[in-house]
């Protein structure tokens, strides 16, 4: 039955059906006519893949019986050789980059408005990158995608469910698209992807009634994967005597003994295709089918489960045909005419050379049988029958080369494949100047083909970043540890909450430089380098331009080795010079008002560094800083930044900077605490210290002092004593005038009281004299 006939359409009422597809019957119909349309292109596929993977032109079988197995028949694999290295620039293309995407943050965005120092986008590029490259399997699936989409022109890659942000990829035959699709993933109405489960991945959704309950209310039919585990087994419908139970009980129970082990070996493994189509409201209802027969309903139906194809399917495209998808034909079809040509001439230039090179023989007439020739040193004895042909066969090698060669050139010229090294004898020697062109031109990507493959990576990357930072991401998805840690080290840098989603983040995938090549990016890099010391290149783009030159020569996860990425946080503006400004006057344990408008973050950058130099040089030898300016310096600058950070607290979205902001200052309070505890003890010290000096000077002074005294009263002691000597002295002297005065004195009294007794005596003796009264000595 046409697959198009079960596409309903809307009434003649006008009115929409809920879905366009009637039920799982019309489905699984559908599906299978558009595998059955894929026959013949899949046919031509298997024969690319034969080539490039190495299969002979001939078979040897029918060389045999056409008796020429003699023919050289290999395959040079050259097609292998040309996807490789077209591969390798595609790998070049979306690896070597310093980032996998870049984000674009609105300049009129509240967040960056607020902190117009802040790299929020470069932040985001960076996690973003690690993320991705924690997944192991991004690598497998990019290059499988390559691959394929090389050989074949389609790449598909798809999200299994409408949560697990990782995407798979899977083959070109798998893919399901009807014959009409236009190539562009806004006009594709309905497509197709076969899959395969392992019996144990389905059985997890029912392996108990919480399992059942968590599955149905995903979409998912519990009765159906049932049925299906119990045709997916290799026994049929045969009861296993070992648990003597049904078919499903008996499977259960060895899934549930040895899950991985009974899957694999007890069970084949669960074919299904996953329908998507386009319902008349836009959005995109995805369906899981049993492949290999038809059962009453779907295994999965998710009605309306995404918004456009763009969040299911990312079809990676070599070109774009004449706008068809099935017209899409890859590298491998371009090149398969020339290669399978090539293969034969070379094919063809050896067997001539082994001829030319061979001894010919003629068989004479009415003779010959088997030849046996005989050496017997340098002699050659020749068969009976047989006579030798002295003129070889000589064939023109040059000529087949020549036209392999102009095969070559048309290929390069069809498909802008270019080879290395031209193959041929005597070829001329090259200039230096056609070694570098040839260098240029080798695995270098057309600018359209370059163009076409960024569209998708854009859209491949822009859907992964959607669905991880999905704010309604179930825990029981694949691939949430990894997003939450997304999410969790962009919030602890600072990015806020709020500002992770696709309407704020414009996200696209990081361009390459050297379009591919190797040896362009050599060129351009050098050249870049070269030009980036004049003057109209400022600081930024010298270390760009340097960092491109290092990632040139060692890969860009090593760059920061030798030239480390400036982050535009530390780059100076108005608001640094503010901040700088400020931390003059914190240290001299000054406050400084903070404003309500200030970029918090920036100030905080700028202010931490100088209390984390106190609480560093604390910790690491305390006698080493002057605490009476560290601790003031601390107090005043602790107190700024708890300002700073109970400002930015009023903003809900900063709740985890806060935290981190909290935590950075409940460690620094602490160190400040056994600064203060030190200075205390160190202060107290000191006064001690001065108390005993004090009372030293004290006790010093006092002794000076009566030292000075006992001298001074010795010194008057002794002058008493001296004056008291000179008065004795003076005094005995005096006495002993005095005494000798009153002795003469005395003895003059006596000598006149002796005279007057004397004349009074001698008056008397005379009688005749009256005697007069004594009058005084004079």
């Amino acid at each position: 039955m046409d697959g198009e006939a079960k596409v309903e359409t809307i009434s003649e009422q006008g009115k929409a059906p809920k879905t366009r597809i009637a039920d799982a019957k019309s489905a699984y119909q559908l599906f299978l006519g558009i595998m059955d349309d894929d026959n013949t292109a899949a046919f031509y596929r298997a024969q690319i893949q034969g080539l490039i993977d190495g299969n002979p032109q001939y078979s040897a079988q029918t060389l045999k019986d056409m008796h020429q197995s003699w023919r050289t028949n290999v395959n040079f694999r050259e097609a292998e050789a040309i996807i490789e290295t077209n591969a390798a620039s595609i790998w070049e293309l979306d690896m070597e980059v310093p980032q996998l995407i870049n984000v674009s943050l609105s300049s009129d965005d509240d967040e960056v408005i607020r902190d117009p120092g802040q790299d929020f986008a470069g932040i985001i590029e960076e996690e973003y990158t690690r993320a991705v490259t924690s997944w192991a399997d991004y690598y497998f699936n990019r290059i499988l995608c390559t691959h394929e989409m090389l050989c074949t022109g389609i790449g598909p890659m798809f999200w299994p469910d409408k949560f697990d942000w990782r995407p798979r990829v899977t083959k070109r035959a798998a893919l399901l698209i009807p014959p009409e699709a236009k190539a562009t993933s806004g006009e594709l109405e309905i497509i197709g992807f076969r899959d395969s489960y392992q019996a144990h991945e389905l059985f997890d959704k029912i392996k108990d009634e919480k399992s059942k309950e968590l599955a149905e209310k995903a979409g998912w039919n519990v009765t159906l994967l049932r049925e299906a585990i119990i045709r997916s087994s290799k026994n049929g419908n045969t009861t296993d005597q070992k648990y003597q139970t049904s078919m499903f009980e008996t499977l259960q129970q060895q899934l549930k003994n040895n899950d991985m082990a009974a899957s694999k070996t007890l069970c084949n493994p669960i074919r299904v295709i996953n329908g998507l189509w386009k319902e008349f409201s836009g959005k995109i209802t995805r369906v899981i089918i049993y492949e290999d027969e038809e059962l009453s309903g779907y295994l999965y139906e998710g009605y309306e489960d995404f918004d456009s194809m763009d969040q299911v399917v990312d079809l990676f495209l070599w070109n774009i045909g004449d706008g068809y998808y099935k017209s899409v034909k890859g590298l491998g079809h371009r090149i398969y005419p020339h290669v399978l040509i090539s293969n034969q001439f070379i094919c063809s230039t050896v067997d001539s050379a082994m001829m030319s090179s061979s001894f010919v023989l003629k068989t004479q007439l009415g003779k010959g049988g088997q030849p046996q020739l005989v050496r017997i040193g340098p002699i050659t004895v020749l068969p009976e029958g047989y006579d030798p042909v002295q003129t070889s066969f000589q064939p023109q090698l040059n000529q087949l080369v020549g036209v392999r060669t102009m095969l070559q050139q048309i290929l390069n010229n069809n498909s802008g494949v270019y080879k290395k090294t031209q193959e041929g004898p005597e070829l001329p020697d090259r200039t230096a100047r056609e070694v570098t062109i040839d260098e240029m031109r080798s695995a270098r990507l057309e600018k359209n083909q370059i163009s076409i493959h960024y569209l998708y990576l854009d859209s491949m990357h822009r859907e992964m970043f959607r669905r991880l930072v999905n704010n309604k991401y179930p825990e029981q998805a694949g691939g949430y540890k990894i997003a939450k840690r997304f999410i969790d080290r962009c919030v602890k840098r600072g990015v806020p909450r709020s500002l992770l989603n696709t309407e704020r983040c414009y996200v696209t995938a990081t361009r390459a430089v050297g379009y591919g090549s190797v040896i362009m990016r050599d060129m351009v890099t050098r050249e870049a380098l070269a030009l980036s010391s004049h003057s109209a290149v400022d600081e930024i783009g010298k270390r760009n331009a340097l960092r491109d030159r290092y990632a040139a020569l060692v890969g860009h996860s090593m760059v920061d080795r030798y030239v480390p990425k400036t982050n535009r946080n530390q780059l100076p503006t108005s608001e640094h010079s503010i901040a700088a400004l400020e931390n003059n006057d914190l240290m001299n344990g000054q406050q400084v008002i903070v404003g309500i408008d200030q970029p918090h973050p920036i100030h905080w950058l700028i202010h931490l560094p100088r209390i984390l130099e106190f609480a560093a040089a604390f910790m690491k030898n305390p006698q080493s800083i002057n605490l009476a300016v560290a601790v003031p310096a601390m107090a005043a600058g602790l107190k700024h930044m708890s300002d700073h950070m109970m400002a930015l607290s009023r903003d809900p979205e900063r709740k985890e900077m806060v935290t981190q902001m909290k935590g950075q200052l409940d460690q620094l309070s602490q160190v400040f605490g056994m600064m203060q505890k030190t200075l205390a003890a160190q202060q107290q010290q000191q006064q001690q210290q001065a108390q005993e000096i004090q009372q030293r000077l004290v006790a010093a002074e006092q002794a000076v002092h009566d030292q000075q005294l006992q001298a001074k009263i010795t010194e008057v002691v002794e002058k008493m004593r001296i004056r008291e000597m000179d008065v004795s002295q003076r005094n005995a002297l005096k006495a002993k005038t005095a005494e000798h005065k009153m002795a003469l004195e005395d003895a003059e009294t006596a000598a006149n009281i002796r005279r007057k007794n004397a004349e009074s005596e001698l008056a008397k003796s005379n009688g005749n004299i009256t005697p007069e009264t004594p009058t005084p000595a004079q």
